[in-house]
């Protein structure tokens, strides 16, 4: 069971806002925002502990989804600001970089994605057209000749 579902199945174990759950929120790895979350009144609340970002949601994976919808729209807002004060120009110079790593990151999955996608287009047009093209390399600790897909 994944910890989105723990989160959401039993509500009487859940952290309340005078002790709440610490956490990272995070995409593709990369870590986008520290916070902490609770329960309270029927939603899941995640508030960031570095930035003035919070959001809710009646479920912990629909609260999630709204607190990186709202941790981008602040990001925006401060880039956007004409004459940020200090406390905000820092906030940026957190989530900028962050952010940079982020579209990196999914840069890098959609070109994965995308050679799986050709990989299976090959295999199967050479298939069709009854090419001899498709070989199995046996691949171990010494003799690794394909890159791994994962």
């Amino acid at each position: 069971m994944d910890s989105v579902q723990e989160r959401t199945q039993s509500t009487s174990a859940l952290p309340t806002r005078e002790h709440p759950e610490p956490g990272v929120y995070g995409i593709f790895d990369v870590e986008i925002a520290r916070g902490e979350y609770w329960f309270e009144d029927g939603e899941y609340v995640i508030r960031s502990t570095e930035f003035d970002v919070i959001a809710a949601g009646p479920t912990f994976a629909e609260a999630l989804s709204n607190f990186g919808d709202n941790v981008i729209a602040f990001a925006v807002y401060l880039a956007e600001l004409a004459d940020p004060a200090e406390n905000e120009v820092e906030m940026l110079g957190l989530l900028a970089p962050r952010l940079v790593r982020l579209m990196r990151s999914a840069k890098r999955a959609e070109s994965r994605a995308r050679r799986r996608r050709l990989l299976g287009v090959t295999v199967t047009l050479s298939r069709r057209r009854g090419d001899d093209a498709s070989r199995w390399h046996r691949s171990g600790p010494h003799n690794s000749s394909l890159p791994s897909l994962a």
